[in-house]
């Protein structure tokens, strides 16, 4: 999205724009070297017009100076967390814009024991927070994402982050309990637990109407995340792991969507037969022997754990390439009794519902590294791919799932003779809601973000050749299933320059949006495009 002649007319010379920041503001650190501006400048999906200059903000002072500055200057204000989108959430819109690094925002502020809240900065990653927390006894009931070694806070918070507990207790945005925000004027408003004047962080955060989730999910089309204060709780050390697979995906989806109802996992997640497959080639004896102790762990038996590994591992053969769908939990709690009750129960469910016990080599893994480094920024071999991301309600799934699969189906012959590929992904979300995100994969020459990947910084991973056919054969994919998430009405989160959010909302609900905008950003400087908002 461009922005109109108006505000590209009105940005003075960068010369004059960088003048200006380095007297308005002094001691901000500023990125000019066209490289590092080109990388920041694209996501996983697409590269924007290269940025005028990266500014790096380390305190609220300097953030809101800089908003200030750089919006007098004309220039587009658009916020960068770890800088991991794949929608197009923070590629500039044009030349004269300002990319906001917040990365250096790092400070974790005040944690409350007592309430049971900590606040932070919005350059925080959840792997330094859940760190930091953890020396207290605490975490928090959302972890974080799969990329929470580099994925910040504020990013989250404007993308609707989920994943590492989302099944009990949703993502950041179920959450939070206070903001603080930078409008396009320099302004900082507290909002929530942070909007009186008196009560301190962790106030009552529904004093008044509700106002901080108007700015959540809003990809920074509203403002800039500052700080924020979240919910924590006391840790919860005792773990169980479980892998079921399915021939049917609809009998998959309904046992999910059983046990999100009854709460008894944090994390809840359906992958498809391929991913399946290359999870049940048999682990050395090592990996087997620390699979065995931690299913000794989770029985509370060496027995019975040696009696369930030799079922497991013996059916793993058989089982690979009968196009089993994998569903994977974890259980947690504060003491084993009450895990190992819950892990009862999903058992009972699944054997009722014709599940085949897998090792619960997934989940377990998944937990262990709950943030590993950056290295699935491109596929085994060096492909591309970007993901897509459809919430519907759990009576709402198997039509969304079936939908889906008849336009993937659809597009199977251009697919095959491009070499693109589908992996499937699907994650409950409380008791209420299930994640569908398909992902594309194509091997194709790479965008500047990929080649940051640290594989291909040591030089293990050469860059493929360019791909046309195999990328026209996926966006033409990746539209189509944006059409049919559409037509079924489907929410998301992420939406960055991707999912147009005023066609799918209510007249009056689409005005009131477009009036907020108006009056935080009257000049439309703030992440223009995101969320097919035209500045």
């Amino acid at each position: 999205m461009k922005l109109d002649a108006r505000q590209q007319l009105r940005a003075v010379p960068e010369d004059v724009l960088l003048q200006r920041l380095g007297s308005g503001v002094p001691g901000l650190e500023l990125t000019t070297e066209p490289a590092t501006r080109r990388m920041f400048s694209a996501d996983l999906l697409c590269e924007g017009a290269c940025c005028a200059a990266i500014v790096h903000p380390s305190t609220l002072a300097e953030l809101q100076a800089a908003v200030s500055v750089v919006a007098a200057s004309g220039y587009a204000i658009v916020p960068r967390g770890g800088g991991l989108t794949y929608v197009g959430g923070y590629t500039p819109p044009s030349a004269e814009t300002v990319l906001f690094d917040l990365r250096k925002l790092n400070r974790i502020i005040c944690i409350s024991e007592e309430n049971l809240t900590v606040t932070v900065e919005a350059g925080v990653t959840w792997e330094q927070l859940g760190q930091t927390l953890a020396k207290r006894g605490l975490r928090l009931p959302f972890l974080g994402t799969f990329s929470g070694r580099h994925a910040t806070v504020g990013g989250g918070l404007g993308n609707g982050a989920l994943f590492f507990g989302s099944a009990r207790y949703g993502g950041v945005a179920e959450n939070v309990l206070g903001l603080q925000v930078v409008t396009a004027a320099g302004d900082c408003i507290g909002l929530g637990s942070h909007a009186s004047k008196n009560g301190g962080d962790s106030a009552y955060p529904a004093f008044g109407p509700g106002l901080a989730g108007l700015f959540l999910h809003d990809a920074g089309a509203l403002g800039i995340k500052a700080t924020a204060t979240l919910r924590v709780m006391r840790a919860t050390p005792e773990h169980c792991y479980l892998s079921f697979g399915f021939e049917d995906a609809k009998r998959a989806l309904a046992l999910q969507s059983a046990i999100a109802r009854e709460e008894l996992a944090e994390d809840l997640y359906l992958m498809d037969p391929r991913k399946t497959d290359a999870l049940l080639e048999l682990p050395a004896p090592a990996r087997a022997l620390s699979a065995l102790r931690g299913l000794a762990s989770d029985e509370g038996n060496w027995l019975r754990a040696a009696v369930l590994a030799g079922r497991i591992l013996l059916n793993a053969p058989r089982l690979r390439g009968a196009g089993l769908h994998g569903l994977h939990l974890v259980l947690s709690g504060r003491d084993m009794v009450t895990v190992r009750r819950q892990a009862r129960r999903v058992r009972d469910l699944a054997a009722a519902a014709g599940a085949k016990p897998l090792p619960a080599l997934i989940p377990r893994s998944a937990r262990e590294t709950l943030f590993p480094p950056l290295e699935a920024l491109l596929g085994p071999a060096g492909e591309r791919w970007v993901a897509l991301n459809a919430k519907v309600p759990h009576d709402q799934a198997v039509t969304l799932y079936t939908a889906a699969d008849a336009v993937i189906k659809r597009h199977e012959r251009a697919m095959q003779a491009s070499g693109v590929s589908v992996s499937l992904l699907v994650t409950a979300l409380t008791p209420h809601w299930l994640s569908y995100e398909p992902v594309l994969h194509w091997s194709d020459s790479w965008l500047p973000l990929h080649r940051s990947a640290p594989q291909v910084q040591a030089g293990a991973m050469s860059e493929p050749p360019a791909n046309e056919a195999g990328r026209a054969a996926a966006m033409a994919l990746r539209a189509d299933l944006l059409a049919c998430f559409s037509e079924l009405g489907t929410a998301h989160t992420q939406l960055g320059r991707t999912y147009p959010l005023l066609p799918a909302l209510e007249p009056a609900t689409a005005a009131l949006l477009l009036s907020l905008k108006k009056t935080l950003d009257p000049e439309g400087v703030m992440n223009p495009g995101v969320l097919g908002l035209q500045g």
